[in-house]
């Protein structure tokens, strides 16, 4: 019973990383990806560049911030009852 608890917690817990994971390289690769094309075709000069550049990455992190606290709060949530699972048998 108890390994069984362990392996879908397990289970949850490498799907939730893969998700941070995702959500880990859309905030840095679409800045990049945006980087790459303005240095690519020579429009790093235009302040209109720079400053999408800028509130792409900071909304990017405010997603992901968002995003991760909803994942953490599951994971925690999940933890806990696990734990009072195993413990009460």
């Amino acid at each position: 019973m108890h390994f069984k608890n362990s392996f879908k917690f397990m289970r949850i817990q490498t799907i939730l990383l893969i998700n941070f994971s995702i959500n880990l390289i859309l905030v840095l690769g679409i800045p990049l990806l945006i980087m790459y094309l303005a240095i690519k075709f020579d429009a790093t000069h235009y302040f209109a560049v720079k400053l999408l550049l800028y509130i792409v990455f900071f909304l990017l992190i405010v997603i992901s911030a968002y995003m991760s606290s909803f994942i953490r709060a599951f994971f925690a949530y999940y933890r806990y009852k696990l734990y009072n699972k195993v413990k009460n048998g």
